[in-house]
């Protein structure tokens, strides 16, 4: 197999599985919180804690950025 230097980040598996992870983090807080607003300090702990978790999940980085970039959003 010929290595073109490109490491096709937006082949369809990929996105989808991000996707997919992405989900799971949204899952997760309305499961915990049921409707209620999730604050900054809570998502922060919760990125702190996915990047300490051994082994790391999958896609761990997609998650931390959604958790951090939301933290000034309520739910």
């Amino acid at each position: 197999m010929k290595d073109n230097g490109f490491l096709n980040l937006n082949h369809p598996a990929l996105v989808a599985a991000r996707v997919a992870a992405l989900d799971s983090e949204r899952s997760r807080l309305e499961r915990d919180y049921k409707g209620k607003a999730v604050t900054p300090s809570e998502r922060m702990a919760r990125a702190k804690q996915l990047r300490k978790d051994k082994p790391l999940r999958e896609f761990i980085s997609i998650r931390v950025r959604w958790l951090e970039r939301s933290l000034g959003k309520a739910k």
